[in-house]
């Protein structure tokens, strides 16, 4: 992994008491006192991180430009936070905008935070997402979680079995012995028709904690369930 950091800095100083910091995690840093020497620099030789000092540099006009030649994190501190400015900073390119700390050891901790995340992430390949997504309820088979208006619903082994199965067949009319032998693994018959009723009323209360004028889980008269959003037909 890369070690060196980038400092775009006209103020001298203040950029050794960081490169002190970073040298005691055994990094190296190297100085620019301009956009376009920084510009140079990363042209020539990739950092692991580039450090804009926004109260000293006019970095905005080149900062595309920058962004443009390569993919070293660029960051972009001020000790004038302004909302405006961060915009048009991340929409420039850059990968971060934050405030400058009077602390030179908390700035080069955040950083190195910053870089292990990002080094993290570019290791990994990208993970397939799994989930299903049905209007506005998630479902992370994974976890065995199920979120309904973004909020997670607390459900129980055979809770969450039942509502995995009708949101799998969503606007589907499922039959009782369907629902059941695919949850229990077992022959349906009058006693698990009960035993189902009972776990969709548990459901059905849990949802409505969430979306109170929905009805999600349908009766089919003397048949089973159809879990839609659309409405009776």
């Amino acid at each position: 992994m890369r070690s060196s950091i980038l400092i775009i800095d006209k103020a001298i100083e203040p950029s050794r008491m960081e490169e002190s910091e970073w040298l005691k995690q055994g990094g190296t840093t190297v100085h620019a006192a301009t956009m376009q020497e920084g510009i140079e620099k990363v042209i020539n030789n990739p950092h692991l991180f580039a450090v804009i000092n926004a109260d000293s540099i006019n970095y905005l006009p080149l900062l595309k430009v920058m962004r443009d030649l390569t993919s070293t994190l660029i960051f972009v501190a001020t000790s004038n936070y302004n909302l405006d400015e961060q915009a048009m900073a991340l929409y420039a390119g850059a990968d971060y905008y934050t405030m400058i700390l009077d602390d030179a050891k908390q700035n080069v901790k955040l950083a190195s935070a910053i870089i292990h995340r990002s080094y993290e992430r570019n290791k990994k390949p990208p993970k397939t997402a799994n989930i299903i997504i049905y209007e506005n309820i998630i479902v992370v088979p994974d976890t065995r979680r199920i979120y309904c208006n973004d909020e997670r619903l607390l459900l129980t082994k055979k809770e969450y079995e039942i509502l995995f199965y009708l949101i799998t067949n969503h606007d589907c009319v499922l039959s009782y012995g369907q629902i059941y032998s695919a949850v229990w693994k077992q022959e349906h018959d009058k006693a698990a028709t009960h035993t189902l009723r009972n776990f969709i009323f548990q459901i059905r209360n849990k949802l409505k904690e969430k979306h109170a004028q929905h009805e999600y889980i349908h009766n089919e008269r003397d048949y089973g369930y159809r879990f839609s959003l659309k409405p009776d037909e």
